[in-house]
């Protein structure tokens, strides 16, 4: 379904430079974060501006919440001034960084959920079993899955309902 392939021509020395992302180069020092998110939501406006924070949340689309961009050394402000809520550490188990903005249901083969031809199970299960209280209940087992091609998704199985299988996340 997703693969990802790299080709590289012949490879040279390596010239070794250390330095920080965004930092001072041939252009000058490098600019305060705090102008640089004046100058971004100038151009840009503030609303296409935004920072990450966990929400305490167990289901995987529901774990994160957008708030103002803080910039680096603000004591873990956000835009505001305020310190967001601690994060718990995550439950077992691996977790891709990229979510699919919703999951996507894994081809049944003859009207029954299985997994794809060649899909191995390499991790898992998972158990999330949350929501109930809000109306958006999940009950899923989640496991990393590994393609023949050596992709890495995360894939989970509905616990209830249809009990299908389906591709929630990418590993990098």
């Amino acid at each position: 379904m997703f693969s990802l392939t790299l080709e590289s021509g012949p490879v040279g020395p390596a010239s070794p430079r250390t330095g920080e992302l965004l930092g001072a180069g041939a252009e000058g020092p490098r600019e305060p974060p705090v102008a640089l998110l004046d100058r971004l939501a100038a151009r840009l406006g503030r609303a296409a501006l935004a920072g990450i924070a966990p929400a305490d949340d167990h289901r995987p689309e529901r774990a994160w919440r957008r708030v103002a961009p803080a910039p680096a050394g603000n004591g873990g402000r956000d835009g505001r001034g305020r310190t967001p809520p601690s994060a718990e550490p995550l439950p077992p188990g691996q977790r891709p960084l990229w979510l699919l903005p919703r999951p996507r249901p894994l081809p049944a083969r003859r009207g029954m959920a299985c997994l794809p031809a060649g899909l191995r199970l390499v991790a898992g299960p998972e158990r999330i079993d949350t929501g109930w209280w809000d109306g958006r209940p999940v009950a899923r087992d989640y496991y990393v899955a590994e393609t023949p091609e050596g992709a890495r998704w995360w894939v989970f199985r509905e616990r209830r309902g249809a009990r299908g299988w389906y591709l929630h996340g990418l590993f990098a």
